[in-house]
């Protein structure tokens, strides 16, 4: 017999929402984001196990902006630690929101201070987020090398592959210096 209720209070909705996280807070993995313009939530962000696309309020999206930069491409790989705020208040009543306590991507504690009111500003703490990642397998690169080689241009370089592997993997320094070295044969 199963004795955990949480899918049975999980909200009717096509997102995530700040109830479905009173159990606790959620790890996830952002596996895509999607931007709209001229509608009350402009950023759905698809995030992994099995969750409702979670669509950020001003403040969360300004926090990620500062934490990951403003171009959503690049939140895609990255993860984060979602908590309910009971505290948070909507039209003029504690509704309860989601926020944000941890991100990869930083190396130490973040304040990001940002508006939250009209005439309040707020300070939001963010601690780094470490994941463990798989290792990348040394076959891989070999199995890899012609292809790579043959898309390096001034736009596609060693150093944005080494960028979007290490977003899903652990690399040795060597590997590293493996694929930096790489244009260097190419130019050979």
């Amino acid at each position: 017999m199963n004795d955990d209720i949480s899918a049975t209070i999980t909200a009717k909705s096509d997102q995530l929402n700040a109830c479905d996280l009173l159990g606790g807070p959620i790890t996830v993995k952002v596996t895509g984001v999607n931007v709209y313009k001229n509608v009350d939530q402009p950023v759905s962000i698809q995030i992994d196990g099995g969750h409702q696309p979670f669509k950020p309020c001003l403040t969360v999206r300004r926090i990620l902006a500062k934490l990951w930069g403003p171009s959503s491409k690049e939140w895609i790989g990255q993860s984060m630690t979602l908590y309910c705020d009971e505290s948070v208040m909507w039209a003029g009543e504690r509704a309860g929101g989601i926020r944000v306590s941890h991100v990869t991507g930083i190396n130490s504690k973040q304040e990001v201070v940002t508006r939250a009111s009209k005439h309040k500003t707020m300070a939001y703490i963010i601690e780094p987020l470490v994941i463990e990642l798989p290792a990348y397998a040394d076959k891989s690169i070999e199995k890899n090398k012609a292809a790579w080689l043959a898309s390096f241009d001034d736009k596609n370089t060693p150093a944005k592959l080494i960028a979007k592997i290490k977003k899903q993997y652990t690399l040795t320094e060597a590997q590293e210096q493996e694929i930096l070295s790489m244009k260097q044969e190419q130019a050979a």
